[in-house]
């Protein structure tokens, strides 16, 4: 009984984070959109949200290792379904510094790469680690990686405050969800999130960076995305499976 009720604690803390996470995130859209006048996705916002990313970043860890020990995180095991999607991020990372026009656009390049390396951080930390990790405690993995991909896309509801659209943040927030669920699910294989802080670090750096060098790697991002999507149902069922066979 007593575990029962540090772990139901332990999950209130969780939930309780998220929203202050998510306060934070609102503040940073409206700061950066109603004081700064930058929209959501368009690279400058990053002159803005960095300031809000490092303190995100920095919360984050230091509540992960409040609830957890993080000399795990380094223990990680291959995964054969993250593997594609590291070796097509890494192609489009080359395509993209050979192709891009970079004539004074270093310091900004700078810039977004570091603000979405927190971005990775902040989170992957919360969502793949504080809220995943928690549910999984004596929880069922189903619900642990539902209730990560649903916070993680009811998080993303506040770039309407960023200047999105009901229905671009709508669109946004389905392809989150669908999006939480294979983060989730990598995140368990591989028993460490450090991987898909890298891979979300490199994802949005290269959306937003590619806006500003017109490396011309859409291709490459569609493919990537689309992969996403096809591996989405086997890696849940595999990975179901697996955790309840106790693999």
């Amino acid at each position: 009984m007593r575990e029962w009720n540090k772990m139901k604690n332990k999950r209130k803390k969780a939930l309780v984070f998220v929203l202050i996470i998510t306060l934070i995130m609102a503040l940073a859209m409206s700061t950066m959109h109603y004081i700064f006048g930058y929209n959501y996705e368009n690279s400058e916002m990053v002159k803005v949200l960095i300031y809000f990313e490092i303190i995100m970043s920095m919360l984050s860890i230091f509540m992960y290792k409040k609830l957890f020990s993080t000399q795990k995180l380094f223990n990680i095991r291959l995964s054969f379904w993250f593997l594609p999607l590291i070796i097509l991020i890494i192609i489009t990372l080359v395509v993209f510094f050979i192709n891009g026009d970079f004539t004074g656009k270093i310091p900004m390049v700078s810039l977004i790469l570091v603000t979405t390396l927190l971005v990775g951080v902040s989170e992957e930390v919360v969502f793949r680690g504080i809220v995943l990790e928690t549910f999984l405690q004596k929880g069922g993995i189903v619900t642990a990686i539902l209730v990560s991909a649903i916070l993680f896309s009811l998080f993303h509801a506040v770039n309407i405050f960023g200047g999105s659209s009901i229905g671009e943040v709508i669109n946004q927030m389905i392809g989150v969800f669908l999006g939480g669920i294979v983060y989730a699910c990598l995140s368990i294989n591989l028993k460490s999130f450090i991987p898909l802080i890298i891979y979300h670090c490199l994802w949005d750096f290269l959306i937003l960076s590619n806006e500003i060098v017109s490396a011309n790697i859409e291709v490459f991002i569609f493919i990537i995305g689309t992969l996403e999507f096809i591996i989405l149902i086997p890696i849940f069922l595999y990975t179901v499976i697996k955790f309840n066979k106790g693999a």
